[in-house]
């Protein structure tokens, strides 16, 4: 498959109290006989409905922002190869975060993942709770919030692909950096 967010991608919408963030996670959505949209899973059956499968992530990804922060909402797309999305479905989060660690404005951690079929992918969170310049790989990752993200995205309920489609089956590296745009936006030095 080509470097796509083909055959389809959610939107998870979150917000710090500097600014709202979207990211845009791979997926292969597809709907039932009765109409329902399901995210496609690599270990599990006919796959998960598309607003538990995100509730799933959001649920290990919270621990890695601080309660001021809160997923708000997201969004289903659906695309052909080289097509404009269409958009199919909302559904609202209301999630806050869970770290006890203060939120460090214009920080990012970054997942980085190989896919099943070869290709490469990111998870990416902003106004995190991380100090950045850190590296981590396995085994440990650095520590048990970290690793339940990892955990969750080589898992077999997973539904985030790569941009070749393919499902996560190995957690490359962890990295968490200084976002120099989101940096000059909030005006920090």
């Amino acid at each position: 498959m080509a470097n796509d967010l083909a055959p389809g991608f959610v939107q998870i919408h979150y917000a710090s109290p500097l600014a709202e963030h979207v990211m845009t996670l791979g997926a292969q959505p597809f709907q039932d006989i009765g109409g329902n949209w399901l995210l496609t899973q690599p270990g599990v059956g006919p796959g998960v409905a598309w607003a538990t499968g995100v509730n799933a992530l959001v649920t290990v990804l919270k621990t890695k922002l601080n309660a001021d922060t809160t997923f708000t909402f997201a969004d289903l797309f659906t695309k052909g190869i080289g097509a404009a999305p269409t958009f199919r479905a909302s559904a609202t989060l209301s999630v806050a975060g869970t770290s006890g660690s203060g939120r460090i404005s214009a920080s990012q951690v970054t997942y980085s993942y190989r896919s099943s079929t070869g290709g490469r992918g990111k998870v990416i969170l902003v106004d995190q709770t991380d100090a950045v310049n850190q590296k981590f790989r396995a085994t440990g990752y650095g520590d048990a919030a970290k690793l339940a993200v990892v955990n969750y995205l080589i898992g077999g309920t997973n539904w985030v692909t790569a941009r070749d489609g393919g499902f996560p089956i190995n957690v490359v590296q962890i990295l968490t950096k200084t976002n120099d745009v989101l940096r000059k936006k909030y005006g920090i030095s």
